[in-house]
């Protein structure tokens, strides 16, 4: 498969939180950020002629650059560096790509990232993943709903998880997803690929997405959580957050608190 890089030249933190919050209804496989740049992935084949008019619509210089498959290691390889996540003044979780020297802390994940999101490089990865420090997970059913890379499928298992389903409407997710879980000694976590959210009986909803896609699922979400289930979603910008508190509460999701970083918000809630 080959993508074409689409480049958009700013500088600016909010305009490039702004660009990933309307790309990520878009079919964009991953994301990387840079000082003077944001780069967004999308496989050729979906990036039409009126993909491109509405990406010309936000007004913000861009440019495009086609890029092989193969090409995509030495891509990555050059640009993704470590991420130490912070909890309390100790170092809780140290991400990697297997070149990168190890690093001590509580917990450790390697990453190989390709097209998928999710580096823990993104605020909201950063939340999700210290929101998910402060839940038991021993032995509870897990669903990592738009999984990525896999990573919070991952630090779900490290964190005593029994039953993981990571899924994703994205093939290169899932391939992606495997290979990482397979390089953290993850392989009885099940993959699946789909287009919305999977039924089942869930104690802990792991879903880093956008608004959009929480809105279209959050029926399904509810159905399919247990008694006390709860929820942690991000991929949200601050200004959504009176809404997603008023969805969650029609869908008898109590708010248990919420994070700010940057203009994203990450929410935990309970089912009641």
């Amino acid at each position: 498969m080959d993508y074409v890089k689409i480049i958009f030249h700013t500088n600016s933190e909010q305009i490039k939180e702004m660009i990933i919050a309307f790309l990520s209804e878009e079919t964009i496989t991953g994301f990387e950020e840079r000082d003077n740049e944001l780069i967004a992935y999308s496989l050729s084949a979906d990036f039409t002629e009126t993909f491109r008019n509405k990406i010309t619509e936000l007004k913000i210089p861009f440019s495009t650059k086609n890029v092989a498959q193969k090409n995509w290691n030495e891509e990555w390889e050059r640009n993704f560096n470590p991420v130490m996540i912070d909890k309390n003044g100790r170092n809780y979780c140290f991400i990697r790509a297997s070149f990168h020297e190890s690093k001590t802390a509580d917990f450790e994940i390697i990453i190989t990232p390709k097209m998928s999101f999710g580096t823990g490089h993104h605020e909201t990865t950063f939340m999700m993943i210290l929101q998910m420090s402060e839940l038991t997970f021993q032995n509870k059913s897990v669903v990592d709903f738009g999984c990525g890379t896999g990573i919070l499928a991952i630090h779900a298992k490290q964190l005593g998880a029994s039953n993981i389903l990571a899924v994703d409407n994205d093939p290169w997710c899932i391939e992606n997803s495997i290979e990482n879980f397979e390089i953290n000694g993850c392989n009885d976590i099940v993959t699946n690929l789909v287009n919305s959210f999977p039924n089942g009986n869930y104690d802990i909803v792991l879903a880093n997405i956008n608004l959009n896609i929480i809105k279209q699922n959050i029926e399904s979400i509810s159905k399919s959580c247990n008694q006390n289930a709860i929820i942690i979603l991000s991929g949200m910008l601050i200004e959504d957050k009176n809404e997603i508190f008023q969805i969650l509460e029609f869908y008898n999701f109590k708010e248990i608190d919420y994070m700010l970083k940057g203009n994203w918000i990450s929410v935990k809630a309970k089912k009641v």
